[in-house]
């Protein structure tokens, strides 16, 4: 059985989305406990989940990562490329790594941009879930596409005035019985004069959050989809402006790179008493 306060976990954060990651496998009776004090607020740092990187050869890592609220998640963007940085913190090698996600294979990709946009990952082309959301919901209507970008969100496109702070509604959409017994993650997309804005309702944290990968990808993918109709193809990097900072997001081919700006912010060290 593993004790929590046998690891030492670096705090990183990737578009203000904060997290505390970790080598090793969390073989706890009750990992959704641990997790939910570990994502309490730590001296200021209020994590948004938790990751643990198990090393299954060297060139790669399984994945294990939680919610703030304790649940798995499949899949987390801003994680990966927090991952990416904890790595080069560690001194480990980051290249041609693959993390083991529920979603499928993350890859680290190589890019020349200085930091903190030096840690990008290479992920699968996101997919539509559904075309044309339309419902009800306590009496608003919800518009959007719901799309898989390694979790499903439903994007909703509204104009600027400025990012939404209460978030009640959105949690009825992100528990509507439509988007099934997981339910989804909301994200709201604003396009500017100045390009692409977004922010994420995030289910697991229950909140919106001031950055979130996997967002960021949907609102890139929703964006360039009306742009050019047929098909994603190649093109230049599309920025996502959130609350927590710019991300960048390419489409090659069949795959999706994404770059968020990391930051450290210390260690969490285990404690022995």
């Amino acid at each position: 059985m593993t004790n929590p306060t046998d690891f030492s976990f670096l705090k990183i954060s990737a578009a203000g989305n904060k997290f505390l990651i970790a080598d090793g496998n969390p073989k706890f009776p009750v990992i959704s406990d641990v997790v939910r004090i570990l994502c309490q607020n730590q001296d200021g740092y209020k994590p948004d989940g938790v990751l643990w990187l198990e090393r299954t050869s060297n060139e790669s890592y399984k994945w294990h990562f939680y919610n703030a609220d304790g649940s798995s998640a499949e899949m987390c963007g801003n994680a990966a490329c927090g991952a990416v940085y904890y790595l080069k913190l560690k001194n480990f090698s980051e290249h041609g790594i693959t993390f083991e996600t529920i979603s499928g294979p993350v890859s680290t990709f190589d890019v020349k941009d200085p930091f903190p946009l030096n840690c990008a990952v290479s992920v699968w082309m996101p997919k539509i879930l559904k075309d044309d959301v339309s419902a009800s919901v306590d009496g608003q209507p919800l518009v959007g596409v719901w799309i898989d970008s390694g979790v499903p969100h439903v994007v909703i496109e509204k104009p600027l005035v400025k990012y939404p702070t209460d978030s009640s509604w959105e949690r009825k959409v992100r528990l509507h019985p439509m988007f099934g017994n997981k339910g989804t993650n909301v994200t709201y997309v604003f396009n500017t004069a100045k390009g692409v804005k977004a922010i994420s309702y995030e289910r697991g944290v229950e909140a919106f959050t001031d950055g979130c990968g996997t967002g960021a990808l949907a609102a890139a993918f929703s964006t360039y989809r009306k742009q050019s109709p047929a098909a994603v193809k190649t093109a230049a990097p599309i920025s996502v402006e959130m609350p927590g900072g710019t991300l960048k997001v390419t489409f090659l081919g069949r795959k999706a790179i994404l770059q968020s700006p990391v930051k450290f912010h210390g260690l969490l060290e285990p404690t022995k008493g």
